[in-house]
């Protein structure tokens, strides 16, 4: 009995409930039954003398003088029973239950009596029967037998991880096994989930594209992941031991250095940094980093590089840069004055000669309203004008332009309606019709007997007679206007086929013709190519009355013509100009996108990974502090919430700005997530049929198609109350179609056709040469169709 209690002494002091996961024991004489434990050791130092001096008399012959059932004997019951971790002794050769605990009945839910009927074998799952079986047959007498790891088995079922404590003792004369047991489920749980998440952020560091490096305070390289193989090229034990300076660029290593040095003198502080560097091919790669000194903190001891390759994200930046030089090279080298302000008035864009010609500074122009270039006797046409731009998409006005000296210059100014960094703007060009002008003046005092005709229309007035074929012109003879002398026109008729085009004079003298077999018709109008002496060709407009005898036959015609050369130059001109901003508007579409993709991809990389990596470092946290009070481990996992808020907004964010599934997947993938976007958010059903393979457009037609359907759907959002969109491409041999038709309320399209919403998207459709169809009725609907040739 005295050997059974020291055993049960030493197990309850090696496996003391209390004893953390870490192996520290908490004092034995601070629980209740370490306090028990120690009076009964000073017991059984008093019955020990006694049981010496009982043996001494048996020896001699005499009785003992200890009974089975003697005080001594409950208080062993008394410890055996009431000890709070499960105890169990089981017979060595039979394997049966023969006493246990009410531990032991309380975890394992089996009864007492169950537990008498049963053997250790029965609380073991079957694959582990072997080797339990085989460590019995190998335990030595008197000895610890196991002192190990097991898995046992609940009455529920239940599979638990315990370690137990076992020694081999004599049970009423036969040999029997104490064991106690200590359930370390989740302990072990807790170890697992620790390995995983140390294979997770192993996998994260050795297979990512980022380099992670440590060094020491002199800048030898201790640790460097095998991604440096996939950036760079070299081996990771190649630059084992070696100076992480000695591959930057020699223009960006002094300012490396710099940085390192007060990098040094600031332990715990981190730094961003750029440089170029050196790869196994002695090419020069851009990394971007993030350098923390850690040598204080004892579990790091070095200062850690967090790297990634930005050489192609440069290259696109640098590309970037230089098309916007190209674009203000453009603009500068325009001949008239170029221009663009908001609705407010602000003027954000000009070129050089906007300057030049005005007389105003820059940092003057950028503080003056449009209106402010003008005579006050012109500011209400142009501010119709403005907003005519505005509301139609384009319009055109003749005005003075007054200089910052006082100087007033004559220009036709244009303007269409355009988005310029999320604003509606108005962009467009004034040519200088100086010229014209002096032209239009010297023309109206060239004849006096028509010199009010002339000051309005600036006209040559004919009369031709169409029985003789002759024609009378007074002022200025078009002939003459043209170079030619008097004598080369005496034949009018026949001079006109051979100085005007030939492809206009067959077509003007169809025209003619046929009006003149038309008795209804009076008046006659054509434009066409006339020869200068010079070679070139001038633009005609002539307009005549048709006068008829009593049959309907014509008999004369009188009428004007008017050089309109100068006209169709400025026309050519701004149809050149226009198409030119048409291509730069299109072209700062596809920087804008450009700009979205680089923002989206810098929020997604920097946030997410360091949103990520937080995460981790919370995960670790909550898994290793495992005492911590129950208030704190629900600030830890608040705090795991929130930053799964923060993940999952930086995703939301990212994909707001250029989604990803565009250039990874293709425009049908990206049309799909944005309708399940569409639906998700605002609660519309929204329905995405494909009929076309997408693999062979190009970038720029997938964006502007995605960028249709998307302004299609915030619009139906916001406009037509419908309940159900469907989006859907199709395709045939020459041309794509995008249909985006809901069950809304409808529109007017005669009232709305030029709403800046819609005009945005007819620009789209334009930029890729194509062209957008919108069908509405009132309370049926909406369909909006692009349709876009293949290229």
């Amino acid at each position: 009995l005295n050997a059974k209690l020291k055993i049960l002494f030493m197990n309850n002091s090696k496996s003391n409930p209390l004893t953390s996961a870490t192996g520290e024991h908490t004092a034995l004489n601070d629980t209740l039954m370490g306090r028990e434990l120690q009076a009964m050791i000073k017991e059984l130092r008093i019955q020990n003398a006694q049981l010496q001096a009982t043996n001494k008399k048996l020896q001699q012959g005499s009785e003992p003088t200890i009974s089975a059932g003697s005080e001594y004997e409950e208080k062993y019951r008394h410890l055996f029973n009431f000890n709070p971790l499960p105890l169990w002794i089981y017979d060595m050769e039979t394997k049966a239950f023969l006493e246990v605990n009410d531990a032991a009945i309380n975890h394992y839910g089996y009864s007492r009596e169950e537990f008498l009927t049963m053997s250790v074998i029965d609380i073991r799952p079957q694959e582990d029967i072997p080797k339990f079986i085989e460590r019995a047959r190998t335990a030595e007498s008197g000895k610890l037998i196991k002192n190990g790891f097991w898995r046992h088995l609940k009455k529920n079922g239940d599979l638990i991880h315990v370690e137990i404590t076992s020694y081999r003792i004599d049970y009423d004369g036969r040999p029997a096994a104490l064991v106690m047991v200590n359930d370390i489920t989740e302990r072990t749980a807790a170890v697992d989930d620790l390995k995983k998440s140390e294979l997770h952020f192993r996998s994260l560091i050795e297979k990512g594209s980022e380099i992670i490096a440590l060094t020491d305070s002199q800048g030898r390289i201790l640790y460097i992941s095998p991604s440096i193989q996939t950036v760079l090229g070299h081996l990771p034990e190649d630059r084992i031991g070696r100076s992480a300076l000695d591959a930057i660029h020699p223009d960006d290593a002094p300012q490396m250095k710099m940085k390192l040095a007060k990098l040094l003198a600031n332990p715990g502080v981190s730094a961003k940094a750029q440089w170029r560097h050196r790869n196994a091919n002695g090419d020069w790669r851009c990394l971007d980093g993030r350098v923390t000194n850690l040598l204080n903190d004892p579990a790091v001891n070095a200062i850690v590089y967090n790297l990634r390759d930005i050489t192609v994200q440069k290259e696109a930046e640098n590309k970037i840069i230089l098309e916007k030089e190209l674009s203000e090279a453009i603009i500068n080298s325009l001949p008239g004055i170029f221009y663009l302000f908001d609705e407010a008035g602000n003027i954000l864009r000009w070129n050089m000669n906007f300057e030049k010609i005005s007389g105003y500074s820059s940092e003057e122009i950028s503080k003056m309203h449009p209106l402010d270039f003008f005579d006050v006797d012109e500011k209400e046409l142009l501010m119709e004008r403005i907003s005519k731009v505005f509301e139609t998409g384009t319009a055109e006005v003749e005005a003075h332009l007054f200089t910052k000296e006082g100087n007033e210059i004559p220009y036709l100014f244009s303007g269409s309606a355009a988005e310029f960094e999320n604003k509606s703007c108005l962009i467009g060009m004034g040519i200088d019709i100086s010229e014209r002008k002096k032209a239009e003046d010297a023309t109206r005092t060239s004849n006096e007997k028509y010199q009010l005709i002339a000051k309005a229309t600036n006209d040559s007035i004919w009369d031709w007679n169409l029985l003789t074929n002759k024609v009378i012109r007074d002022g200025i003879k078009l002939e003459t206007l043209f170079g030619y002398e008097e004598c080369e026109a005496a034949d009018v008729y026949y001079f006109w086929s051979k100085t005007v085009h030939q492809e206009d004079w067959e077509r003007v003298t169809k025209q003619r013709n046929t009006i003149f077999e038309n008795p209804s018709e009076s008046y006659w109008e054509a434009e066409y190519r006339f020869l200068r002496t010079n070679g070139e060709y001038a633009y005609v407009h002539d307009r005549g009355y048709i006068m008829r005898n009593k049959e309907g036959k014509p008999i004369r015609m009188i009428g004007a013509s008017q050089d309109i050369s100068e006209r169709k130059k400025s026309e050519k001109e701004l149809k050149e100009k226009n198409s030119e901003l048409k291509q730069l508007s299109a072209y700062l579409q596809n920087v804008r996108e450009e700009e979205r993709k680089h923002l989206a991809r810098e929020v997604h990389d920097q946030l997410g990974q360091l949103a990520t990596a937080l995460k981790i470092d919370i995960d670790w946290l909550s898994i290793k502090i495992v005492t911590l009070e129950e208030a704190a481990k629900n600030r830890i996992a608040h705090a795991n919430k929130t930053i799964e808020v923060l993940i999952s907004s930086v995703r939301k964010l990212a994909s707001s700005l250029r989604p990803s599934i565009l250039d990874d997947f293709g425009l049908n993938a990206a049309l799909q997530w944005q309708c399940d976007e569409f639906q998700n958010v605002n609660g519309i059903q929204c329905i995405f049929e494909s009929g076309f393979d997408d693999k062979d457009l190009t970038i720029n037609m997938q964006t502007e198609l995605f960028r249709i359907a998307q302004e299609s759907l915030t619009n139906i959002m916001r406009h037509s109350k419908a309940d159900s969109v469907t989006v859907s491409i199709k395709e045939d041999i020459e041309k794509i179609y995008l249909y985006i038709i809901d069950n809304g309320q409808g529109f007017n399209v005669n009232e709305h056709k030029n709403t800046l919403g819609l005009i945005g998207l007819r620009e789209r459709a334009l930029s890729l040469d194509g062209e957008l169809l919108i069908e509405s009725q009132i309370g049926k609907g909406t369909t909006i169709c692009s349709v876009i040739p293949k290229k």
